[in-house]
């Protein structure tokens, strides 16, 4: 199930700022998880985990 209109928002200023905040938390927050696999769900065109160390994402 695609979001109508979301890439389209996702490239407006307001859509860039906020995906830019939303990738500053996110970076945050899995920077130092530790584990084997680690897995995203949802929005794949956009990598959430490339700040995390696990090997398999």
């Amino acid at each position: 199930m695609s979001i109508p209109g979301l890439e389209t928002w996702l490239g407006s200023a307001q859509g860039r700022y906020v995906l830019d905040w939303e990738r500053m938390r996110i970076d945050e927050t899995v920077s130092d998880v530790f584990g084997f696999n680690a897995l995203q769900l949802g929005m794949p065109q956009i990598d959430f985990l490339h700040a995390n160390r696990i090997p398999f994402r």
